[in-house]
């Protein structure tokens, strides 16, 4: 999509669902295409590309606190396990 379409394209968001390397996102993040794990991250990425407002980065992440309570997982260490990364997210968007 950034190759074909530099001026519309400003950058690529995939959620990544498969615990892709360290090594792998970043070399993909040179290529402007952003490996993520919440959508906390996602915002935070965009926000630090001017795509979206501070303020969106904050409503994402009340609304992302707020589905996380209501998903049923199929273990508390799963819950834990995500409620860590989103925190981690919220950290790291100074938040």
């Amino acid at each position: 999509m950034i190759e074909r379409a530099p001026d519309a394209v400003r950058a690529v968001f995939i959620h990544d669902a498969v615990s892709t390397p360290a090594d792998e996102r970043a070399r993909l993040c040179d290529r402007n295409i952003h490996l993520f794990d919440t959508y906390v991250e996602a915002a935070r990425v965009a926000c630090n590309r001017g795509l979206v407002a501070l303020g969106a980065v904050a409503r994402i992440a009340q609304a992302a606190r707020e589905e996380l309570e209501r998903i049923e997982f199929a273990s508390d260490a799963e819950r834990e396990a995500r409620r860590a990364d989103l925190l981690r997210d919220i950290e790291a968007a100074g938040l």
